[in-house]
C-alpha cells in the first residue's frame, strides 16, 4: 500500500472548472471490473428532491482489466483519475481527496452499492449542524444510521460530525460500529480516529491500544513492513508510553 506526495496521474471525463460542488465521492479501484457498473449505477439512482450536487471521482490504481476504459466509456459524467500504478486504497483515497472539488468528501469501496438517499440524509444533518440546529442534525444522523445501518460508511460519517461537536464517547462507539461492518482489508482511519479521541479524553491506555490495532492492520491487512505508515503509529505509541511512565513516576513521588 505504497503512498507517496505526488502521483503521476492523468484524469479523464474532465470535469474542472465546473461549478463548484456540495459534495465528493471519492472511489478507489484497482481492477474491479465486476463491481463499478453496479456502484455507479447505485450513485446514479441517488437524486433526489433537495440532494446536494454531487461529483463522483473513481481514482484508477493503474487497473490492467478494462474497469478504468469501462468507467469512461459508460459514465462520462464521472471524472477519473487514472494512477500510473497501485497505490493501494490510501494512496488512491488521498489522490481523490486532492482532486476533490467540494468541502466534503464520501469515502466508497467499488463493490458498495449505496441506496438511494444516503447521500442526501449526510448532507441535510451537516447543513443543521452548520446552522446551529443542532438537534436536527443529531436527529438526521440518527435516521441515517437506522436506515443505512448495514453500510460502515453512515456510522464512520456521523462519528465524524458527532467528534465535531465533541460528543467524543458517541463518536468512538459509532467508529467501532464502523470497524465492526467494514470488510477487510480495512482501512485504519476509523481506528486512527479513536485514538485521537482517547488522547482528548486523557486516556494514554487507550490511545496506545488503538494505535496497537493501526500498526496491526497495516501489518496483516496491507502487508506494510516498513515506512512512514508504519513509523508514525510506531513513534505515537512510544510517545504515549513515555507520557504514561512519567505520570506513575509522578504519583510515586506523592
Amino acid at each position: 500500500m505504497p503512498v507517496r506526495p505526488d502521483f503521476p496521474e492523468t484524469e479523464k471525463n474532465n470535469n474542472r472548472g465546473a461549478k463548484r460542488m456540495d459534495v465528493s465521492i471519492v472511489i478507489p479501484n484497482y481492477n474491479g471490473m465486476k463491481y463499478m457498473e453496479n456502484c455507479l449505477r447505485a450513485l446514479e439512482k441517488q437524486r433526489v428532491e433537495g440532494e446536494p450536487e454531487t461529483e463522483i471521482l473513481v481514482v484508477d490504481n493503474g487497473s490492467k482489466d478494462g474497469s478504468r476504459e469501462l468507467v469512461e466509456e459508460k459514465f462520462p459524467q464521472v471524472r477519473v483519475i487514472a494512477l500510473d500504478d497501485n497505490y493501494g486504497f490510501c494512496g488512491a483515497v488521498n489522490a481523490g481527496i486532492r482532486a476533490s472539488q467540494s468541502p466534503f468528501v464520501i469515502l466508497l469501496n467499488n463493490d458498495t452499492e449505496v441506496r438511494k438517499g444516503f447521500v442526501y440524509e449526510l448532507y441535510r444533518g451537516i447543513l443543521c449542524k452548520q446552522e446551529g440546529r443542532i438537534g436536527e442534525a443529531l436527529d438526521c444522523w440518527a435516521a441515517m444510521c437506522e436506515k443505512y445501518g448495514d453500510m460502515w460508511q453512515a456510522w464512520a460519517s456521523r462519528a465524524s460530525e458527532l467528534a465535531k461537536l465533541c460528543r467524543y464517547d458517541e463518536a468512538a462507539a459509532d467508529y467501532e460500529k464502523a470497524m465492526s461492518l467494514m470488510p477487510h482489508p480495512q482501512l485504519t482511519d476509523p481506528v486512527e480516529a479513536i485514538a485521537q479521541l482517547c488522547e482528548l479524553r486523557g486516556d494514554c491506555a487507550g490511545a496506545i491500544r488503538a494505535y496497537e490495532r493501526v500498526v496491526s492492520i497495516l501489518r496483516e491487512d496491507w502487508s506494510v513492513t516498513q515506512g512512514e505508515l508504519l513509523d508514525a503509529p510506531l513513534r505515537t505509541i512510544a510517545r504515549l508510553r513515555e507520557k504514561l511512565a512519567a505520570a506513575a513516576k509522578r504519583v510515586s513521588r506523592t
